[in-house]
């Protein structure tokens, strides 16, 4: 039976290095340091070979598929786009730390004005399944999806064999993990082993 390897892929920096903010839907572009990290990146060892490239349709997200295929055009995908923070956007832990809100949210609450975990986890299976279906429709048996953090920790903790948790799919960026795609077991609930870490 054929099989798929689905490469998910975290964007470069887009914020300065040590600065923890949360950057949800605000379309930033790379920074140049995040820029230069990825070609090192690709330069040292090349990216997996793939037959399409899947995208998130925020900038940071285009950008790096750029860099990373520059051969492929990325297939944007809605359903890939990071987490809506609502009024927390663009905030730091320590300037909300004295908002009752935050440690709502923080306890599995939704950001004021934002989009609520179930929500975002949701969508973010839904994209995904709808780009594993589009690649074994067309027998693309490689494909890279670049998207955010959060998506690749939303898609692993309900489609990753071994189960975990989100935070345990945590990845650096440019980073992220394989997943292989049997058909049968897919099919019978959207469940795919992941192979590596890279």
């Amino acid at each position: 039976m054929k099989t798929y390897r689905v490469h998910l892929i975290r964007h470069g920096r887009e914020s300065a290095q040590g600065v923890i903010r949360y950057i949800g839907q605000t379309d930033l572009p790379l920074t140049a340091k995040g820029r230069q990290e990825l070609i090192a990146m690709v330069e040292e060892e090349p990216f997996p070979t793939v037959d399409a490239v899947y995208c998130s349709p925020l900038l940071r997200c285009r950008q790096t598929a750029d860099i990373l295929y520059p051969e492929h055009i990325p297939v944007v995908e809605q359903g890939l786009t990071e987490c809506h923070f609502g009024e927390f956007e663009d905030k730091t832990p320590e300037e909300l730390k004295d908002d009752p809100r935050y440690a709502q949210w923080l306890s599995g609450g939704t950001p004021p004005g934002g989009e609520s975990g179930e929500r975002f986890f949701k969508r973010s299976v839904v994209a995904f399944a709808k780009i594993v279906e589009e690649a074994m429709k067309n027998g693309q048996t490689e494909i890279a999806v670049v998207c955010h953090g959060g998506s690749i920790m939303s898609i692993l903790a309900q489609c990753g064999i071994p189960e975990r948790t989100p935070s345990d799919w945590i990845c650096a960026p440019g980073h992220g993990y394989t997943m292989l795609i049997t058909p049968g077991v897919w099919m019978r609930g959207y469940k795919a082993e992941v192979i590596a870490k890279f």
